[in-house]
Order: structure tokens, then C-alpha cells, then sequence
């Protein structure tokens, strides 16, 4: 009896990590989107302004 009793509370502990986990997760995408888009455009002005700079003075 007392076994199944721990089993219980273990995945009881179990899924509400896991719900919490996912919870966060939820919040934080949209800040993880808007920062990989805000990297891949600094990313490719980067390219543009080097490109156009060695045309530039070259």
C-alpha cells in the first residue's frame, strides 16, 4: 500500500514539473522568436554593410 502511495506522489511531483516546465515555455517563445529574428537581422545587415563597404572603397 505505502508503495503505491509513493508511486502516486512521484508522478504527481513528476507532472507538475513537467506542467510548470511547459508553462515557462509557453511564455518565454515569443521572446525566444523575437530574438532569434532580431539575430538574424543584425546578422544579414552585417553582411549587406560589409558588402557595400568593401564596393565602396575598393
Amino acid at each position: 500500500m505505502e508503495l503505491d502511495l509513493i508511486k502516486v506522489k512521484y508522478i504527481d511531483i513528476v507532472y507538475r514539473v513537467l506542467m510548470r516546465w511547459y508553462a515557462e515555455f509557453a511564455e518565454n517563445t515569443l521572446n525566444i522568436l523575437v530574438g532569434i529574428l532580431v539575430f538574424v537581422l543584425i546578422l544579414k545587415m552585417s553582411r549587406f554593410l560589409s558588402k557595400n563597404a568593401v564596393r565602396l572603397f575598393s
